[in-house]
Order: C-alpha cells, then sequence, then structure tokens
C-alpha cells in the first residue's frame, strides 16, 4: 500500500538539489581548509567549541568544550590545542580521534560561527 508521503519522499542528492536550488557562494566557501586570521581572531575571541569525530563504525560523536575567551589556542594553520578538563571519564572524543583522524570543529563568539575541517592528532 502506498502512502501519500510517499510521493513527497527524496530518494536521491540531484532531486534533493532540484528542490533546494544552487548553493549559494557563501554557504560553499563558508568550511575551511586551513585556520586563517580571520578564524584565528574569532576562535581567540570565542568561549565556545564543539569538536565532531566520526567513529570507524560511522557513528558521530560531537563534544561541546568551554572556558573563557582564549581557551582554545591556535598552534599553526591546521591545529587547535584545547584544554582537557575534568568531565564524565568517557573520553569519546579523544578515543574517536585516536581511531579515525578526520573531524572538525565549530567556534561560536556572540551570534556568529566559524567551521574547520581538520584531522585529529595528538599532542
Amino acid at each position: 500500500m502506498q502512502h501519500d508521503s510517499d510521493d513527497h519522499r527524496i530518494e536521491s542528492e540531484d532531486q534533493l538539489a532540484g528542490i533546494v536550488g544552487e548553493k549559494h557562494p557563501l554557504a560553499v566557501n563558508k568550511c575551511l581548509t586551513h585556520l586563517d586570521r580571520y578564524a584565528r581572531e574569532f576562535i581567540a575571541r570565542s568561549p565556545f567549541v564543539c569538536i565532531a569525530t566520526q567513529g570507524a563504525d560511522g557513528r558521530a560523536d560531537v563534544s561541546p568544550r568551554g572556558d573563557p575567551p582564549g581557551f582554545a589556542t591556535v598552534l599553526d594553520d591546521a591545529t587547535l590545542a584545547l584544554p582537557d578538563r575534568p568531565g564524565n571519564n568517557r573520553v569519546d572524543t579523544r578515543a574517536t580521534s585516536w581511531r579515525t583522524r578526520p573531524s572538525a570543529s565549530c567556534s561560536w563568539c556572540r551570534a556568529m560561527t566559524t567551521r574547520c575541517g581538520s584531522t585529529a592528532r595528538r599532542i
């Protein structure tokens, strides 16, 4: 039996693109491959960052981190150092980043955000 909702099912990326339309250039360019001057300044002012990792099983983990502005230190164009704070001791982010390297971060400062894809590593 076919439901009315089946008529509205999106089954491919091309079909979705046809409905949504062209991507705005600002949206296409919002993900950085490195931490530029503006991202460094923004991160220095941000009191909050989320770290996203993906396990070998494909499950995603997003861990919020916060402290006074300046707690996240940019070491170079590709390395963001965050202090380790006492927490629930699940160590999801660290364990996942050791098994699978790709990660991403997103920082907030007032009503703005910056995103950067990167590779996790222990330092």
